[in-house]
């Protein structure tokens, strides 16, 4: 699976949200679907986590915090057309 830098947000003065995304991929249940993995790292405490659209379905929310995640529900939202 290739990874693809995206974008990266200053949430706060000294941190920040990358924000990296998959390449289509076929979901094996549904074939003619293609999902895309996002993933979030919070660079100042190394958070990590997974989700995917067009599902919004976080895999692995990691250590983010819950204010870390309500951003990153919002990034997801706002950047659908990822999928």
């Amino acid at each position: 699976m290739k990874i693809y830098d995206y974008i990266e947000y200053f949430v706060e003065p000294n941190e920040t949200i990358k924000v990296k995304h998959s390449e289509l991929l076929k979901d094996k249940d549904h074939p003619n679907k293609s999902i895309v993995i996002v993933f979030f790292t919070n660079e100042e405490t190394n958070a990590k986590s997974k989700a995917v659209l067009p599902s919004f379905k976080w895999l692995n929310k990691g250590s983010l915090t819950k204010k870390d995640i309500i951003f990153c529900e919002k990034v997801l939202h706002y950047n659908s057309s990822l999928k």
